[in-house]
């Protein structure tokens, strides 16, 4: 599709259109019918709408509720939907961010088949998945790539992880995490994977689950960048996090001052949100000084 995608650019500008009908009246019938395929591939973008995502989190919302009625409470099924429905009311508050993230990745997955899986699977699938995925339905792409998973093959890790952010995105904690730990177990040396279930574990409450991935990630990621590495200081807050969630301050802030050590000899480092030091040492009634975001940092809730 990338040529495509070029010649889409070459025939959008008129002077070019205006020379290649110069040319000939035949050339102008092939350039007609190459265009008419740019016309109907470039109209084959993401059909979601604002609206429509916005009724599809109401409908959601209306499901999982039902599902928490029905389970026991103080249940582990009752904790998992608590769980859902907070991280879906955040996708309610901040819609339109929201949307823009499931549109980037139903583009993923997309590139994806092209990309990375175009040799594995038949073409007509991949064309009937790529025009679901389009009309805001990607059921049939996780089915495909659930085919990959299970073939074993070498874009299998690739596939499992893409299937756990899809299924993280709608709000399926149980179908995304196994999705997810599943990618690290195929590629144990990608800290990508890594991370992802780390983070994947420390939104269901597993903390000592997520360290473990966090400070696999680290090694990696260490032996590959370095200390002074923008991937590097997100685990250093990805593992504050965790441990100030479980209340181990101590831990918390010595990973914290590692990231401060290491992002403040980067040039343009952006970190999701300053860990709030302060806030951890006057819960262990230290007095120290609050440390101060460097300069530096770029942050971004």
């Amino acid at each position: 599709m990338e040529w495509l995608e070029e010649l889409w650019n070459f025939l959008s500008d008129e002077t070019n259109r205006d020379i290649l009908a110069f040319l000939g009246s035949g050339l102008v019938v092939v350039v007609g019918g190459i265009w008419a395929v740019l016309i109907y591939f470039s109209n084959k973008k993401d059909s979601l709408t604002k609206e429509d995502y916005e009724k599809g989190l109401k409908e959601l919302k209306e499901e999982l509720l039902q599902k928490r009625t029905a389970s026991a409470p103080g249940s582990e099924q009752r904790e998992l939907l608590e769980r859902e429905l907070a991280a879906l009311e955040q996708k309610r508050t901040h819609l339109e961010e929201s949307l823009q993230v499931t549109k980037k990745l139903r583009a993923d997955t997309i590139r994806l088949f092209e990309k990375k899986l175009a040799a594995q699977l038949p073409p007509d699938r991949i064309e009937q998945a790529k025009t679901a995925i389009a009309e805001g339905n990607p059921t049939l792409a996780e089915t495909l790539l659930q085919e990959v998973v299970a073939s074993g093959i070498q874009q299998s890790a690739e596939a499992s992880y893409q299937l756990g952010l899809l299924a993280k995105d709608r709000v399926d904690y149980k179908t995304a995490w196994k999705a997810l730990t599943r990618a690290a177990e195929l590629a144990p040396g990608n800290s990508q994977y890594l991370n992802e279930a780390g983070l994947m574990a420390n939104t269901l409450g597993r903390f000592d689950t997520a360290i473990k991935y966090f400070d696999s990630a680290l090694v990696v990621d260490l032996k590959t960048y370095g200390p002074d590495h923008p991937d590097v200081a997100t685990l250093w807050n990805n593992l504050g996090g965790a441990w100030h969630t479980k209340g181990e301050y101590g831990k918390a802030i010595e990973y914290y001052e590692k990231l401060w050590l290491g992002t403040s000899k980067l040039s343009d480092p952006i970190i999701p949100m300053w860990p709030p030091v302060g806030t951890i040492w006057e819960k262990r009634g230290d007095k120290k000084a609050n440390m101060t975001r460097p300069s530096n940092i770029t942050t971004k809730l």
